[in-house]
C-alpha cells in the first residue's frame, strides 16, 4: 500500500512538533487505519461538533439532545471524553457568540506530493466575510506553536484553492485552556517546515 497520506490541517501541524522519525507509529496507523489502533481515523468528537454547529444555528435543544445521545455511548472512556468535551464547549465564552454557520467545505491542496485537507470544524459568515474555526476538544492543550502552524497551513490550503483570506478570518479555539487564536503564522515561516515534513513523510511511507 504505497498511496501517500491525506493529512488534514490539524494533523499536519501536529506532525511538525517532533521529527518524523519519532512519529513513525502515528504514520503507520494512518497508513493502516483498520489494524491495531483502528480508531485512529475515527471522527472521535463528531457528536460534539454536530451539536456545536446546531447550537450556533439556533437550535436551543442541540446540547441537551447531544448529552442524551452521548449517555448511550457504550465505551466508557469515549463517553466520558465526549461528556467532558460537550461541557467544555457549553461553559466556554465561545458558545455565547452569535455566528451564522455555513456548510463545511472540502478544500484540498497537494503540497510537495502530500494532499492537505482544510477540514475546519466550523465555517461561518460574519460581517459579509467567511470565517474558519478549528476547535480543540481534547483534554490537552494545543500549544501556541501548533495553533499558529494550523492556521498558517489552513491559509496555505485556501490560497492554493484560490480563496484569499485575511488572518482575521482564521481562528482556533482551545477549549482546554480557554485560549482563542486569531490570525496565522506568515506563510514564509510555515512553508519551509511543511516542505521538510512532506519530504520526510514521502521518504518513510513505503517502508511503514
Amino acid at each position: 500500500m504505497n498511496t501517500l497520506p491525506r493529512l488534514n490541517v490539524r494533523t499536519a501541524a501536529e506532525l511538525l512538533r517532533r521529527p518524523i522519525a519519532k512519529q513513525l507509529s502515528k504514520l503507520r496507523r494512518m497508513k493502516y487505519p483498520n489494524s491495531g489502533e483502528g480508531a485512529f481515523m475515527c471522527p472521535y468528537y463528531s457528536p460534539v461538533k454536530t451539536a456545536m454547529r446546531h447550537h450556533f444555528k439556533g437550535d436551543a435543544t442541540a446540547l441537551t439532545t447531544a448529552r442524551a445521545k452521548i449517555a448511550q455511548v457504550a465505551l466508557a472512556t469515549r463517553r466520558d471524553n465526549l461528556e467532558r468535551a460537550l461541557a467544555s464547549f457549553e461553559d466556554s465564552p465561545f458558545a455565547q457568540r452569535s455566528l451564522l454557520p455555513l456548510p463545511l467545505v472540502r478544500d484540498e491542496a497537494t503540497f510537495e506530493g502530500i494532499s492537505l485537507k482544510l477540514s475546519p470544524d466550523l465555517r461561518s459568515l460574519e460581517e459579509g466575510r467567511e470565517h474558519y474555526y478549528y476547535v480543540n476538544f481534547k483534554a490537552e492543550q494545543v500549544g501556541p506553536a501548533t495553533a499558529w502552524h494550523m492556521l498558517g497551513i489552513a491559509q496555505l490550503v485556501l490560497t492554493m484553492n484560490g480563496v484569499e483570506v485575511t488572518p482575521g478570518q482564521l481562528h482556533l479555539v482551545d477549549l482546554f485552556d480557554g485560549r482563542f487564536y486569531n490570525g496565522t503564522t506568515p506563510l514564509e515561516r510555515v512553508m519551509p517546515l511543511l516542505t521538510q515534513e512532506c519530504r520526510e513523510i514521502r521518504e518513510v511511507w513505503p517502508e511503514l
